[in-house]
């Protein structure tokens, strides 16, 4: 399987790596025997910008491949920070000592510097605005599993696009398995903008300014926070696209409600008991994307 020595973005990776993921992740979901990949060896995970599920579940997922995870997390790089060292001197330090890095930051240039300096294969955790590959496969994963395949769907990604890296990778991971549509919702002026959805020519994409669900395979909420000052919504806004357990009620019993986490006040708790609702299932199959992930970095250097 080919693999990029940088995963930057989900675009980076070939169909045939996705699905070969994907694959594995499954048969591991499934209870596969595992393998011991990083066995005397060491991730490092460099995290910038706080986090719960990204952090904790690659942490995780190299423990299960008998790995030691080293954890850079911190207010590296801020203002007011006394002698913060660069992020390319960074990147080589810590390649001396990690055979894989995981980055976090809130600069995608960052990211990119980063991935340039190090020698090691290095995996975007996440990256500002604009990607966050390693999500957008566990949501592809969890899409699969819900509707039993990923190509002919109709798919809802609903939240404040603009400013979502979920929502950014998941409609570019979408795209390349021929959905019969994806429907973009969000608030007036918070949509995924024109250049991420151009290159896309062949696909049906649809917008609107409310939470439109009638005939989606699965609705895929990449969050709606409060923001601040001239990023904050109003309530009204925010009510029109508040999934709850009755407004689930039009959508076929079959399709699945699917979530980055956290939950930013945009999902009913209530909607929880709803059999649509999949998102703690979905986060909990991270576990397995990882590892399969991390499996296939394992023997980059073999490459």
């Amino acid at each position: 399987m080919h693999l990029p020595r940088s995963l930057f973005d989900v675009d980076d990776l070939p169909d045939q790596a996705v699905r070969t993921i994907l694959l594995r992740a499954g048969e591991l979901a499934s209870g596969a025997e595992t393998s011991r990949p990083y066995a005397g060896r060491t991730v490092g995970l460099f995290f910038s910008q706080p986090s719960t599920r990204t952090r904790v579940g690659f942490t995780a997922a190299v423990a299960r491949l008998a790995g030691t995870v080293v954890d850079v997390s911190g207010p590296k790089f801020q203002h007011g920070m006394n002698g913060a060292e660069s992020v390319a001197d960074t990147a080589r330090v810590l390649d001396d000592y990690c055979q894989v890095l995981v980055i976090r930051h809130a600069s995608e240039s960052a990211v990119r510097e980063f991935a340039h300096a190090a020698e090691v294969p290095v995996i975007n955790g996440g990256a500002g605005r604009l990607a966050h590959p390693t999500q957008a496969l566990i949501d592809l994963f969890a899409i699969q599993r819900s509707a039993g395949r990923l190509d002919g769907l109709r798919v809802g990604i609903m939240g404040d696009l603009a400013s979502s890296r979920t929502g950014r990778s998941l409609f570019k991971a979408l795209a390349r398995f021929a959905p019969t549509e994806i429907r973009l919702m969000a608030p007036a002026g918070r949509h995924l903008p024109e250049e991420t959805t151009a290159p896309f020519g062949s696909v049906m994409v649809t917008r609107a300014e409310t939470l439109v669900l009638e005939d989606l395979d699965v609705l895929y909420v990449a969050g709606m926070p409060p923001g601040t000052g001239d990023a904050q919504l109003p309530v009204a806004v925010r009510e029109r696209f508040y999934v709850t357990r009755a407004r689930l009620s039009v959508m076929d019993p079959s399709a699945a409600v699917l979530c980055a986490l956290p939950r930013t006040g945009d999902i009913d708790p209530d909607a929880d008991g709803d059999p649509r609702s999949h998102y703690f299932r979905q986060s909990a199959d991270g576990l397995f994307v990882r590892m399969a992930l991390m499996e296939a970095y394992a023997t980059w250097d073999a490459q």
